[in-house]
């Protein structure tokens, strides 16, 4: 499947310093997206048996009806080598605090704060309150 991400370099930064991805809930999903014409999503995982990081890519048509993910970014492809080049995540957070990265919930915010996603978007220097919800 042709596809956006480079996925093999997306799971080598994620996995290569896993400390933002070791906050996830266990079996914690979030997605990348571009804000291009792509139908593509970047889906990152964290298997609760393992310290290693799943990611793969989907096509965001195939899986619209049952969302895969509890939080997407979405991430301009121009700011992919950026977010990459960086193994200690704090471009991502101040991509994040300068509005060139959008996160969204796609669930509730109560549901969000019952899977345990405070960690994470903390490590981010975010709260749950600044997802902005999608429903």
């Amino acid at each position: 499947m042709e596809t956006v991400f480079n996925v093999e370099r997306w799971r080598n930064w994620a996995n290569g310093s896993y400390s933002l991805f070791y906050t996830l809930p266990d079996n914690g999903r979030v997605g990348v997206v571009t804000n291009d014409s792509s139908e593509d999503i970047l889906v990152f995982k964290k298997d609760r048996n393992s310290d290693k990081v799943n990611v793969e890519s989907n096509k965001i048509q195939e899986i619209r009806l049952q969302p895969v993910v509890d939080i997407v970014f979405i991430i301009n492809e121009r700011n992919f080598d950026e977010v990459l080049n960086d193994d200690t995540f704090k471009r991502l957070s101040e991509l994040l605090k300068e509005g060139l990265i959008s996160i969204f919930s796609l669930m509730p915010l109560n549901e969000l704060n019952q899977k345990d996603y405070t960690l994470f978007l903390s490590s981010l220097g975010l709260s749950s309150s600044e997802c902005v919800l999608c429903n």
